[in-house]
């Protein structure tokens, strides 16, 4: 999470931090696309658990309550949502269902304030 802290969090807008944070992610997830599938059928799931996940959900969640005070995030988003896009993607990763970078872009307008 150390990308997280050092480069998201000190984005110009946090809307640029998070996609910069799903993409890195992302960009984990595609290098490591076997361990993933190792993971989900050794424990049934890929959805992280402990202090990876709290410090993962930490960042998304300073850089929401930055976006809501700087107006560039929705005031209605949630960690919970970068959650979810999080998921969508290990999911678009994993079973190769596209251009996972256009699926972060797409994901990641939907919490930014219109």
């Amino acid at each position: 999470m150390e990308f997280g802290r050092g480069r998201c969090l000190a984005s110009a807008t946090a809307a640029e931090g998070l996609v910069a944070f799903v993409e890195h992610i992302g960009e984990v997830l595609d290098a490591e696309r076997g361990l993933s599938a190792s993971i989900e059928a050794a424990f049934g799931s890929t959805e992280p658990t402990g202090e990876g996940r709290a410090q993962a959900e930490a960042v998304a969640g300073q850089l929401l309550a930055r976006g809501k005070d700087e107006g560039t995030v929705r005031a209605d988003a949630e960690v919970g949502d970068v959650v979810m896009i999080v998921c969508g993607l290990a999911a678009v990763i994993r079973n190769d269902a596209g251009d996972w970078r256009r699926y972060v872009r797409t994901a990641c307008a939907g919490l930014r304030e219109s």
